[in-house]
């Protein structure tokens, strides 16, 4: 979704941003999977739900809902502010990035 909003405003994240966020939470997460210790005991029953099961869908577009809610509660603020200045966009430069109050924004509470 940030990535979203920014295209939209001719911006996108750093290399560095995306790294943040690739690491922030792919690192959480193999840790965690490295310090689970396995199962004493294995079951023969399948588990109760299903990936695509109503509970899950609803978690998945719920927390969608709420992050999307609140990434456009401060773009819009922050993009209509005076003291925004759009950063000028040089077509050509397909490898810069442009430093903008709104990227840094986003980029914050994404990471939330």
């Amino acid at each position: 979704m940030t990535v979203v909003l920014l295209y939209q405003q001719g911006s996108n994240l750093s290399d560095f941003e995306f790294l943040w966020e690739d690491l922030a939470i792919a690192m959480p997460l193999c840790f965690c999977m490295g310090a689970t210790p396995p199962s004493d005991t294995l079951s023969k029953l399948l588990p109760e739900d299903s990936l695509l099961g109503i509970p899950t869908v609803i978690s998945v577009l719920g927390s969608t809902v709420i992050q999307l809610g609140v990434q456009l509660a401060l773009f819009f603020p922050t993009k209509t502010n005076p003291w925004n200045e759009r950063a000028e966009i040089d077509p050509e430069d397909r490898t810069a990035n442009w430093p903008s109050d709104t990227n840094t924004v986003l980029f914050q509470i994404s990471n939330f």
